[in-house]
């Protein structure tokens, strides 16, 4: 850094001086003196001519500038993330959720320094398949949903509650929920969202709750809306309903409503901005996959300037690239910080990486898979891996983490900037005077730079950078920035790819470390899994789990032990026929059990992969003595083709659990008939 800083400040006149110095520290006899004289009268013009074209480390073209008195965005609520609710849900626990993993999950949402955090939520947590009017908000869901509410506000992480995730699907009957149809979805939907609110604030007191957004990419039709109506009009309708719902139940007040949090800006902001402006108090829209600044500028600008008449704020409700091992990478962490440069310009009020960290879903994207980093229901877009399986911090959480706790802190305010193609710049300041600025090396080399204030500072300025390739990758220095022209120049050199943050914070020591097993201490709050989930339906453990298992024919990389190993992903397939003949396998419990439940499911190949299974296609009986069988009856409902086929019965003694496929499906590939399944597990006692 020294050497870097005596370089820049070395102008041409410096080389001038420097060469007359030189000259002088020669010394010639008499002989040689003419000759000398003759050639330097001819050569230093020529000296002089190169000089001045040399390359030479100049200041002139990297000047980055920030006005102080020009605020752009008054109230900014932080760079923030998509952190879902998942974290007390069965599926988590089933996948090795538990309480000390959960305390680090925790402590590192604390340290990232988020100030909102967004989460899925949806009619089924508390309405399961039912009739709309019989809610159970004590349900094994809600119940993780509170627990989850209570987390974040210890932590002082307000939340931004999605009122449904997809749209139509969500209002109106839809195949996996019993939604009632037109004109009843409106009024029943109303009364969920108003009695939500009701359970959550006004009940349990979880007033963090500050915000309610209205779907996610409705414009996109998930689901199909009331016959004859269209998608705008009924999306319209819907929120104009929820509006007025809350306003006679005197909960309107309770939240602020985001809509229409769209992609592809500016698709149906116009609509919202014309038509919804009385019902929507902050606009929504993202988009995915830019790769330089001023690509992300243009998006949120789009969003921006759609709304721009409403005189309403702005959020980039999600964002994020979709490329899986640059999001493994430190490359990763620089597009973060372009990207919230952008959206700090364009002058957003807030921001949410699409996700905090890796997570797995409820239903209905239990055991999904797809080729967006979907993968058994875990979704791989974190910045941190699922906690069970690996306490590892990519290195983009490094950088996420130095930008939202310096760069989103309550009562900021974005200013007015200017930077350069390849070195933008984004600056916030409080009305304390503490200022905060954010630079980034888009290039491929080193670059000298100069950051000009409109007003002198009055306090030390520290430098924290991210180094993409850099192990560790954040760097704080204890050293106050050097200053010129009274406070009012800074000059740096930032390496390429680089992210730099310039803050008048003065450094906390390991104030940005992750937290692990070995440092979440104080960080963390554990909280008790809820009384709820100690008794619930399935209190019993697998029974099948790494028990004897037999099938009529297998291939030698798909056996029928995989059945039983406790691995969904692992999967048993018969061996490929030419006609269609039934398979079996048998599991053997190695002593009779009183079983009450079972869970079949599907075989996974790949997402592309042909596996499906149903309650007609398989067979299940049970016997105490593998002769004598006794038929299991298979729920027909399924949230998905994903989904397990599951039998729940009175407990019935039985050591044999057979499975029969009727019907083996045939291969598009080999055109051979194959039978497909991923796990067997038998509850009882």
């Amino acid at each position: 850094m020294v050497n870097s800083l005596i370089l820049i400040q070395f102008r041409k006149s410096d080389y001038i001086l420097t060469i007359e110095k030189i000259g002088k520290s020669f010394s010639f006899s008499d002989d040689t003196v003419a000759p000398w004289r003759i050639i330097c009268k001819k050569v230093t013009p020529l000296l002089f001519i190169l000089l001045f074209l040399l390359p030479l480390p100049s200041l002139a073209n990297n000047t980055l500038s920030v006005d102080r008195d020009t605020v752009i965005q008054d109230n900014f609520l932080g760079i923030n993330a998509v952190y879902h609710a998942f974290t007390y849900l069965p599926e988590s626990i089933e996948m090795g959720m538990n309480d000390k993993l959960r305390a680090i999950e925790l402590a590192r949402v604390k340290t990232s320094g988020i100030r909102i955090a967004r989460t899925f939520y949806r009619p089924d947590w508390a309405m399961r398949d039912g009739p709309w009017l019989e809610a159970d908000w004590h349900s094994t869901m809600m119940q993780g949903l509170y627990a989850w509410l209570k987390d974040m506000q210890k932590i002082n992480v307000d939340v931004a509650l999605n009122m449904g995730w997809w749209f139509p699907r969500d209002v109106i009957w839809n195949r996996d929920q019993q939604l009632p149809s037109f004109p009843d979805d409106l009024q029943k939907y109303c009364q969920w969202v108003s009695d939500s609110l009701h359970q959550m604030i006004e009940v349990r007191g979880f007033t963090n709750i500050k915000y309610i957004v209205m779907f996610t990419e409705p414009a996109d039709r998930q689901g199909d809306p009331p016959p004859g109506k269209e998608l705008w009009d009924y999306y319209k309708r819907t929120l104009r309903a929820v509006n007025q719902r809350l306003l006679d139940d005197n909960r309107r007040a309770l939240v602020k409503v985001v809509g229409p949090n769209t992609s592809r800006a500016p698709l149906w902001l116009d609509q919202a901005a014309a038509e919804l402006d009385d019902v929507i108090d902050i606009y929504a829209s993202h988009n995915y996959n830019f790769t330089t600044y001023n690509e992300w500028y243009e998006m949120a600008l789009a969003i921006k300037n759609a709304v721009a008449k409403t005189g309403k704020p702005f959020w980039i409700d999600e964002y994020g690239i979709q490329d899986f091992s640059l999001r493994r990478s430190g490359q990763y962490g620089t597009a973060l910080a372009q990207a919230n440069a952008a959206f700090l310009n364009a002058g957003a009020q807030a921001s949410f990486l699409w996700i905090f960290n890796d997570q797995y879903y409820p239903a209905p994207l239990k055991y999904h898979s797809n080729r967006d980093s979907f993968l058994d229901g875990k979704h791989s877009w974190g910045l941190f891996p699922w906690l069970p399986e690996s306490q590892a911090v990519r290195p983009a959480g490094q950088a996420f983490t130095l930008l939202s706790r310096l760069m989103g802190q309550a009562g900021t305010q974005v200013l007015q900037t200017k930077g350069l193609a390849d070195l933008p710049i984004a600056a916030v300041g409080q009305k304390d005077g503490v200022l905060t600025m954010l630079v980034i090396n888009e290039g491929k080399e080193s670059k000298a730079i100069e950051i000009s204030l409109s007003r002198p500072l009055d306090r030390p300025l520290y430098r924290y950078a991210y180094g993409p390739t850099e192990n560790p990758p954040v760097r704080a220095d204890q050293t106050p920035m050097p200053n010129e022209n009274a406070g009012k120049l800074f000059r740096d050199t930032i390496d390429a790819g680089e992210v730099v943050i310039y803050t008048t914070h003065r450094p906390e020591p390991d104030a940005t470390k992750i937290p692990t097993d070995k440092n979440y201490g104080e960080n963390c709050f554990l909280q008790p899994i809820p009384e709820t989930w100690q008794t619930s339906k399935e209190p019993f453990e697998n029974l099948a789990l790494q028990k004897k298992v037999v099938a009529s024919t297998f291939e030698p990389a798909w056996p029928a032990t995989n059945l039983t190993d406790g691995k969904r992903l692992t999967s048993w397939r018969s061996a490929g026929k030419k006609n269609a003949q039934p398979e079996q396998v048998i599991v053997d419990l190695g002593q009779n059990f009183d079983v009450q439940r079972m869970e079949i499911f599907p075989g996974y190949g790949g997402v592309d992969q042909e596996c499906a299974i149903s309650n007609k296609s398989i067979e299940v009986t049970i016997s105490v003595d593998n002769k004598k069988w006794r038929k299991i009856t298979l729920l027909g409902n399924r949230p998905s083709n994903e989904a397990a086929l599951t039998a729940t019965f009175p407990p019935q003694a039985a050591r044999y659990i057979r499975i029969t496929s009727k019907r083996p499906q045939q291969s598009k590939r080999d055109r051979l008939f194959r039978t497909w399944l991923g796990e067997i597990k038998v509850y009882g006692r």
